[in-house]
Formats: C-alpha cells, sequence, structure tokens
C-alpha cells in the first residue's frame, strides 16, 4: 500500500515540475498560433483600408451618433487586426467573421452604387476585394495550403 502511495506522490511531483516549467515558458512559446504570410498582409490591407475610406464614408452632416458609430467600427477593425497579428486565438475567427458579414452586407449594395456612384462603387468593391482575399486566404491556412 505504501508503494502505490509513493508512486502517485512521485507522479503527482513529475507534473507539478512539468506544470511549473509550463509556466515560467515565455509568453510568445505558449502562444504558437501560426499565422500563414497571406492573412498577414490581407489583415493588414483591410485595416489599412478601413483607415484610408474612412473620410469618404464621414458625413458632417449626419450629427454625432453617425460619428460616433463610425469611430467604433473602426476602433473594432484595428484592434481585431492588431489582435489577429499579435496572434491572440480567436481574432482570426472573429476578423474572418466581420470579413463575411461585411461582404454580405456590401455586396448586395454594389449594383446600387454602381448606378449612382461610381466613387462610392469603387470604394466598397476594393473593400470586397480586400476581404474575399482575406477569407481566402485563411482558408488556405485552414487547409494548410502556403502561398
Amino acid at each position: 500500500m505504501e508503494s502505490q502511495v509513493s508512486k502517485s506522490d512521485g507522479q503527482l511531483d513529475q507534473y507539478s515540475e512539468e506544470f511549473m516549467s509550463y509556466l515560467k515558458q515565455p509568453v510568445e512559446a505558449k502562444n504558437n498560433v501560426h499565422i500563414s504570410f497571406g492573412v498577414r498582409i490581407f489583415s493588414i490591407a483591410v485595416c489599412s483600408w478601413a483607415i484610408i475610406e474612412t473620410p469618404a464614408e464621414y458625413d458632417a452632416f449626419a450629427g454625432l451618433g453617425q460619428f460616433l458609430a463610425l469611430l467604433v467600427s473602426k476602433v473594432i477593425w484595428l484592434a481585431l487586426g492588431v489582435a489577429l497579428l499579435r496572434r491572440l486565438r480567436v481574432a482570426q475567427q472573429a476578423f474572418s467573421i466581420l470579413c463575411f458579414i461585411s461582404i454580405c452586407a456590401i455586396f448586395t449594395a454594389l449594383p446600387f452604387e454602381y448606378d449612382h456612384s461610381i466613387f462610392s462603387f469603387l470604394l466598397s468593391l476594393t473593400d470586397c476585394i480586400l476581404k474575399i482575399g482575406f477569407l481566402a486566404s485563411a482558408v488556405l491556412q485552414y487547409l494548410d495550403i502556403e502561398w
């Protein structure tokens, strides 16, 4: 009976040592989420485009509420982009979901924008292309196809 107790105590000590060595590892070693080149490039492009197109989206006559909504949306895109590049686990999934929702919303409005404003159409088309590129890169990364 005593040999079983000492054996399990030895295993507990071993597990405790492994756990303590895991805790002492630097954050970079624990956070081994792989991000492909395409995902990095397109996430930077989507975030950059979100900043570039902000003046075109801003309407000075719309009021404070719309300005705050625009500001919050840009902060969300940039925060998720930074989190993705810092390899936080959930950031890529959240960024992908937002890209997909955004594509669905923008893509349906493209014909209307084409009829009314070529400038708005080109901005929205560029936004869609960058987000589709990000999603394609994320799918290729998921399938483990590096480009």
